[in-house]
């Protein structure tokens, strides 16, 4: 077996380093975690890193000085920043030769091509076999209007879960800002994201895509879709289901649930699974 590649990631904005833990670990790193300037020079006294992400504007010792420790213990390969104040500490870095600079916000494909360019990627090994059968067990992230939530989304899959036919977690945002933070932090396994929202908000479609910790996959749906195909919307069909539900009648949930399920069987999340 080879060694693993071992990334630091440092920044003292704490949801953040948790969501580059989640997503690196899945891509197959091993991954260590510093909120501060002095938690990441100890652990760069006690390990060697093939990388380290590091943020610059952080209180008491900051990412320059972590850099420049970075640079005199020689422990570490290569270093990425990540900064929202890149022409505060562009000279700053220069003098380090420090050339790998990322500005937040940061799309998760992004991150992963950069850190690929750098180091060798992570092949990882394809599952043996694929789900055939079983209750599904994914957790939800519904972003959409609490009325259509609470009247139609919401008590169709409690249904489902009180027949033993799924157990699935629901999770509900209703606007902007809760919806990106219910996806770092609930860490959803779906997104199911109506397009009347993203007709409200223009920019919420491209906020979830950047985010790292990406669910497995995300569900667009709405009557927008009519008529259209997933890049009529803006929406890049590699990455999203798409489905054109139409008015807003039980054959609507009904939709949604068949795509999750074929969702949670991809990805094997299920009770009692068998496989084929």
């Amino acid at each position: 077996m080879p060694t693993p590649v071992k990334i630091l990631v440092v920044d003292d904005e704490i949801n953040f380093t948790k969501a580059l833990e989640i997503f690196l670990t899945k891509a197959g790193y091993t991954v260590h975690v510093a909120n501060s300037g002095q938690e990441a020079i100890d652990l760069i006294h006690e390990y060697r890193y093939d990388l380290v992400l590091l943020d610059l504007n952080m209180p008491g010792i900051d990412g320059i000085k972590v850099a420049e420790a970075l640079k005199a213990m020689r422990q570490v390969e290569d270093v990425i920043v990540i900064t929202g104040h890149k022409e505060e500490y562009e000279e700053k870095l220069k003098a380090l030769n420090i050339q790998n600079i990322m500005e937040k916000p940061i799309g998760r494909n992004e991150l992963l091509e950069k850190i690929q360019s750098i180091i060798a990627p992570i092949i990882a090994e394809p599952l043996p076999c694929s789900v055939t059968t079983g209750i599904p067990t994914a957790k939800l992230l519904f972003i959409d209007s609490e009325i259509v939530y609470d009247n139609l989304f919401a008590p169709y899959f409690r249904e489902i879960n009180r027949q033993g036919k799924a157990k699935y977690e629901l999770l509900f945002a209703e606007d902007k800002a809760k919806a990106i933070s219910m996806a770092i932090l609930g860490r959803p396994d779906v997104i199911l994201l109506n397009t009347n929202m993203i007709m409200m908000y223009q920019e919420l479609q491209k906020e979830i895509d950047r985010i790292v910790a990406i669910p497995k996959e995300v569900i667009v749906h709405g009557i927008e879709l009519y008529g259209k195909r997933a890049e009529d919307l803006g929406l890049d069909r590699r990455k999203v289901t798409a489905i054109e539900a139409g008015v807003y009648e039980m054959i609507y949930p009904k939709k949604l649930e068949e795509a999750v399920r074929a969702i949670a069987f991809r990805h094997g999340l299920v009770d009692g699974k068998k496989y084929s």
